[in-house]
């Protein structure tokens, strides 16, 4: 009985061992899941790394924005320029904007995504770019018909959400 028992106990310490070590099973599965995993996370970052810059671009064109139109209607500028101009309550026609429309145009041209993103991207600074053409045709029309308003909603979309135009 005392061998039996050795044996049982010898047997049963041998598989602990081999689980504890993972005998006869594959690592490739596991590594591919983590490197997926680590693509998945790497791409995370460099998104919010180029959406973070295109949001801190729109937001200083909708400050600088603010305060152009304060100006053009012989308003002071406020203090802090809000990123959330009411266009509607100013009388001003575009024209007083478009510098500022087509440096916050350059300025998001000057981000670059990559892979994936690259193409979103491109949706919205052509969307500005055509909102932007169309309201150099017609720079009389009141700043509140919010020419740009397209490209904003295309720009919050894809998760820039500081272009309120």
């Amino acid at each position: 009985m005392n061998r039996v028992l050795k044996a049982a106990l010898l047997g049963a310490a041998i598989l602990a061992i081999a689980a504890a070590l993972g005998c006869g099973s594959s690592d490739n599965s596991s590594t591919a899941a983590e490197t997926t995993t680590a693509n998945a996370k790497g791409r995370k970052w460099k998104k919010l790394h180029w959406e973070w810059h295109a949001t801190l671009a729109c937001k200083k064109g909708m400050e600088q924005a603010d305060v152009v139109m304060h100006k053009a209607a012989g308003e002071p500028p406020p203090k802090p320029p809000s990123a959330s101009p009411d266009w509607e309550s100013f009388k001003v026609p575009v024209r007083a904007l478009l510098p500022t429309f087509q440096q916050t145009l350059a300025d998001l041209e000057a981000i670059k995504p990559d892979g994936e993103d690259a193409y979103d991207y491109e949706r919205i600074l052509e969307r500005m770019r055509i909102e932007l053409k169309e309201a150099e045709k017609n720079p009389n029309a009141p700043i509140s018909s919010r020419p740009l308003k397209g490209s904003g909603k295309t720009a919050y979309v894809y998760g820039i959400h500081a272009c309120l135009y």
